[in-house]
């Protein structure tokens, strides 16, 4: 077949880009949205058309090794010690007669190290590792049936930084409770007591020695403490370094760490470290503050002004829902009010309503994030009561330049329980067009890139009924066809896991992926958000970039709306976080299968999957309420909103173990009832 036949069979077998109306959102021009949905679309070869690297198996093994310019210092790395290690993406691929299976082998010197790959299919994979940064060349080969059937070489030490410092403080305080946004990764804050633990780990550099030193200063200069370390010059150990906080004033101090190659190169760097007291309890509720921000704030690529200066006179402030035991969703200036799950290394958005861009005149995205100095967004804490909060987020849809384009708006409900479990309920104003309205989104504080936070397998996706895939970046393949709804958890190291459910049987996935071998990091990035103003959308291209904040975008879950009016929708979806898939599962069960309920005293509305509860409406002056509670699957944290309740209803009693808490809302008109207990048989539950 001709050439050029062959070519045009190839693109005529691509999916035509994407005018299906999924309530009303019509998924239009975007390279994005001309990639099929509801699995991972491979990236395009050249720029001939949209045809995709899986139509192309390969003939010969293929092995690649493509190095990314970030490094790390690490306690065990690939070769079972500490030393300094560089992101790398390891490219594979076997044809189709060869196994499925394969091992992959490194050497470097002395140490060897294996690891095995799967292919559901014979097109390149790519995987995402941290290799030694070493003197000589690390060989990998490609292993099938005991033989070498491809090979790559791969310098790990070129533009290697003269050391990476590691500096961290275990346990360290949450930045939101003492009064910041996204903290920048220069700053650490301790309380009185918690050590500062220092890893440095020098680039190899030959025969001789390598000095490692530091030293801990006061505000004014004066010199606290000191240490050094000597260590071989060939990259073989790092330097490990407690510092103990427990004689230090609460106050800001200086860590100046130093290291100096046999040779004579030489890096410093100054680490800002800030003792703080632990703040009161204020266990679980919203309340309003002010979160201010340390670093210089971008308002244009080069140009920056202070946080301060750009919110002098503002008389707007910040929303704050705190949980029992951790947790903290965020609604922040510096964000444009998008709420946030607020971890120190990253912060988590489900993204908000957009259009699509550059249309109806507008200059940019049309989007809340373009609403810089919050003019048009707005948020109100609507209830904050022992048994759960509610938030109301309005906005506009603007531009570039400000501009609330075409006259949409959205307003965002917010229905949070102790547990840090709850809702997001959308009502998007709009009539027609292409729009947008979740995405999950990594915040990155400044000096942190996104596979610092986020691990390489970023989300899970799981059913009630026991299906699970974990995609991995920066080439995640996987497949929602068929699934009855879906479970997205977000993969934090070290921090709980946030989620969402989507109850749709048509949810579809778009997937922000592809290998990206020549981008810095392992995901896609962005500079114009958070934080930042006067930069049009625009990806983060060079690793000298990771200095500023950042977004990166992972997954869409498309579904359709619950209500469609001729001039709005509306969406629900359950969230929160939790450290167990286990009770993530549950939390989704209890929220699709609602249990049966019978109430004396009252009368039984339905469940409410909006707000999470099963709502009933008090008889007049009823002084007691008997439910009757039958799960349909194990139920966990349920709570009950009793409209109409007479002000004597003061107290709820449960036939099972439960924690319980009562909330007033709607000027004491409504009593919510919230149980924290895991029910698996029939119980009952009495109001008086």
């Amino acid at each position: 077949m001709p050439v050029f036949l062959a070519l045009l069979a190839a693109l005529c077998s691509v999916p035509a880009p994407a005018q299906m109306d999924n309530g009303g959102l019509v998924f239009g021009a975007r390279e994005i949205d001309k990639l099929p949905r509801s699995h991972y679309s491979e990236p395009l070869l050249g720029d001939a058309g949209w045809y995709w690297q899986s139509t192309r198996p390969v003939e010969q093994p293929v092995l690649k090794v493509h190095t990314k310019p970030s490094f790390r210092a690490v306690e065990t790395g690939a070769v079972g010690r500490a030393c300094m290690e560089r992101l790398c993406v390891v490219e594979a691929a076997l044809p189709e007669k060869h196994p499925r299976t394969a091992t992959l082998t490194f050497s470097c010197g002395e140490d060897t190290w294996h690891e095995d790959l799967k292919w559901p299919a014979p097109k390149p994979q790519f995987r995402a590792m941290w290799l030694p940064v070493a003197l000589q060349h690390t060989r990998v080969e490609l292993i099938v049936g005991g033989k070498s059937v491809a090979s790559d070489e791969v310098i790990t030490d070129a533009a290697a930084p003269v050391c990476v410092f590691h500096v961290k403080v275990p346990g360290e305080p949450r930045y939101v409770d003492h009064g910041y946004g996204l903290m920048p990764s220069w700053q650490l804050m301790a309380y009185s007591g918690q050590a500062v633990q220092v890893l440095a780990a020098p680039r190899p550099s030959g025969p001789g020695q390598t000095e490692v030193c530091g030293r801990l200063l006061a505000e004014n200069g004066t010199c606290l403490q000191t240490f050094r370390h000597i260590l071989p010059g060939d990259g073989s150990a790092a330097a490990r370094q407690s510092i103990p906080t427990r004689d230090l004033a609460p106050g800001s101090y200086r860590l100046q760490l130093a290291a100096i190659l046999p040779y004579g190169e030489s890096v410093v760097e100054e680490t800002k470290l800030q003792i703080v007291t632990p703040p009161a309890d204020t266990g679980f509720g919203a309340y309003r503050t002010k979160l201010g921000y340390t670093a210089p704030v971008y308002i244009s690529r080069d140009e920056t002004r202070s946080w301060d200066d750009l919110w002098h006179g503002s008389n707007l402030d910040d929303v704050v829902v705190a949980f029992e035991g951790g947790g903290r969703f965020v609604f922040w200036r510096g964000t444009s009010y998008v709420p946030c799950w607020a971890y120190n290394n990253a912060w988590l958005s489900y993204e908000w309503f957009e259009a699509e861009p550059d249309s109806h005149g507008a200059v940019d995205c049309i989007e809340p994030i373009m609403d810089k100095a919050c003019e048009f967004s707005r948020v109100e804490i609507l209830a904050s009561t022992p048994a759960r909060v509610v938030i109301h987020w309005r906005y506009g849809l603007t531009d570039f330049l400000g501009r609330v384009i075409n006259d949409e708006w959205a307003d965002e409900y917010y229905y949070l329980y102790p547990d840090a479990v709850g809702t997001r309920k959308l009502v998007a104003w709009f009539r027609s067009g292409w729009h947008e309205n979740q995405e999950f989104l990594a915040l990155n504080r400044p000096g942190n890139a996104p596979h610092e936070s986020l691990d390489p397998r970023a989300i899970t996706f799981m059913t009630t009924d026991g299906r699970t895939q974990r995609p991995v970046w920066p080439s995640p393949f996987f497949s929602l066809t068929g699934w009855p709804h879906v479970i997205a958890k977000i993969n934090l190291p070290g921090q709980p896991s946030p989620f969402m459910v989507v109850d749709d049987d048509r949810v579809e996935a778009k997937v922000w992926a592809r290998p990206y071998v020549e981008k810095p990091g392992l995901f896609n990035t962005y500079l114009h958000w958070p934080v930042s103003r006067g930069i049009r959308t625009a990806w983060l291209d060079s690793e000298a970039d990771w200095h500023r904040p950042t977004h990166s975008n992972l997954v869409n879950l498309v579904n359709d709306p619950v209500v469609r009016e001729t001039d709005h929708s509306i969406w629900y979806w359950l969230i929160g976080q939790a450290t167990r898939e286990r009770d993530i599962r549950e939390h989704a069960a209890a929220w699709l299968q609602q249990a049966a309920v019978t109430v004396e005293g009252g009368l039984f509305q339905g469940y409410d999957k909006a707000q999470r509860a099963y709502v009933l409406s008090a008889q007049p002056k009823a002084t007691e309420l008997d439910l009757t509670v039958t799960p349909a699957t194990p139920l966990l944290n349920p709570a009950f909103v009793i409209e109409g309740a007479d002000p004597g209803l003061s107290r709820a009693e449960c036939s099972e173990q439960a924690k319980i808490a009562l909330g007033r809302e709607n000027d004491g008109d409504r009593l919510v009832v919230f149980l924290q207990g895991r029910f698996d048989r029939s119980f009952g539950l009495q109001v008086r």
